[in-house]
């Protein structure tokens, strides 16, 4: 569909309604898609989240369809990293209008990936069946690439389609052939696929359609369901090593006065204690997450000797992030993000500096 030329006044009406329609469309279908991602985790909406969006650009002209695109990555954004607000807010001591102003701009400078996208699927045209299921998937899957390894400042992977299924193994497991790129793709294609079946007029074409997405959807879970099993069996004949994993949890609002840093750290060897007396004694590694420690290695020889007595007493090693600078004498000297491997005999040198900041 083409939109009518503005010299008809009846036709620019019908074009401005159509348009107005294709944007409320595009921005619920952010909305919905949003509602998949956490907190709210609804992940059963995630096979027909982009169906609206996909709605809003079929047919549409190229412009038209890149500010629908605008209009949908706007509404993903807001919703889904709200936190930017109040983070800003929060430990950057702004006003709330100053934040959301925060937020408004990360949503803006996320937005181009998203029109660009619907611009080429409007450029492509597809009308059959069959060029909608390949041009949508490969679009949203070049459009993910290009913002994971390529835009700003050297890539952005926030909030890829396949990430709402992380919560259920069972449905990631064809990541193992293609990489997130071919969950995300199967993603898109059973949106695709609804889309389809919606639009279609014929009643068995739209029955048939729906079908091959239910059909897409239930092969692609028998399979993580074989594979689970399968790596379960495997397992069970291999010897292996236990790996424990904390999670405190702790607010960033908890962590700033000496007396909250000693409880913080206190808790955190308790835990280490915990998960290697669960796992009776077969535990060879426990990670600590990003940050879980209040104390930094490089400043706090308290730190370093607590944490290579716990790895003697319990016979583990810990894997922990901390800052890290070669010479934390000077105040010139470069401060570098860090993972750092303790053993027994001492941490494991040199450390693992993050490459790349996001």
């Amino acid at each position: 569909m083409e939109l009518p030329s503005e010299s008809d006044p009846a036709a620019a009406a019908d074009a401005q309604g159509s348009l107005r329609t294709r944007l409320v469309s595009a921005g619920l279908s952010g909305l919905l898609l949003s509602l998949c991602f956490p907190n709210s985790s609804l992940v059963a909406l995630l096979p027909v989240a982009l169906v609206p969006l996909m709605a809003a650009i079929q047919g549409a002209r190229v412009r038209a369809a890149a500010l629908a695109g605008t209009v949908f990555a706007l509404s993903f954004w807001i919703l889904t990293i709200p936190w930017i607000a109040y983070t800003v807010h929060r430990y950057g001591g702004v006003p709330w209008w100053a934040a959301a102003i925060a937020l408004v701009v990360t949503a803006l400078i996320m937005v181009p990936p998203f029109g660009l996208m619907t611009a080429l699927v409007a450029a492509l045209a597809p009308r059959s069946v069959l060029a909608l299921l390949f041009v949508w998937p490969a679009a949203w899957i070049a459009q993910e690439g290009f913002r994971t390894y390529i835009y700003v400042f050297g890539g952005f992977p926030w909030a890829l389609v396949a990430y709402p299924l992380a919560e259920r193994p069972a449905w990631i497991q064809t990541a193992s052939l293609g990489g997130v790129w071919l969950t995300s793709g199967l993603v898109i294609l059973v949106n695709a696929l609804f889309f389809c079946a919606v639009r279609s007029r014929v009643r068995r074409t739209r029955v048939a359609l729906g079908l091959a997405a239910l059909l897409l959807m239930g092969s692609v879970f028998s399979y993580g369901v074989w594979r689970m099993h399968a790596f379960k069996q495997l397992a069970a004949a291999t010897p292996w090593v236990s790996v424990g994993v904390l999670q405190p949890n702790v607010s960033q609002d908890e962590r700033w006065t000496a007396e909250a840093r000693r409880v913080i750290y206190d808790d955190l060897v308790a835990r280490t204690r915990t998960v290697a007396r669960e796992l009776k004694g077969t535990t060879r590694l426990i990670l600590w997450p990003e940050s879980a420690s209040p104390y930094q290695w490089s400043w706090s020889p308290e730190l370093r000797d607590s944490v290579v007595a716990l790895c003697r007493e319990l016979d583990v090693a810990i894997v922990l992030s901390t800052a890290w600078s070669d010479t934390p004498e000077s105040d010139e000297a470069p401060i570098y993000n860090a993972a750092v491997l303790v053993t027994s005999a001492g941490p494991v040198l040199p450390p693992y500096f993050k490459l790349r900041l996001v």
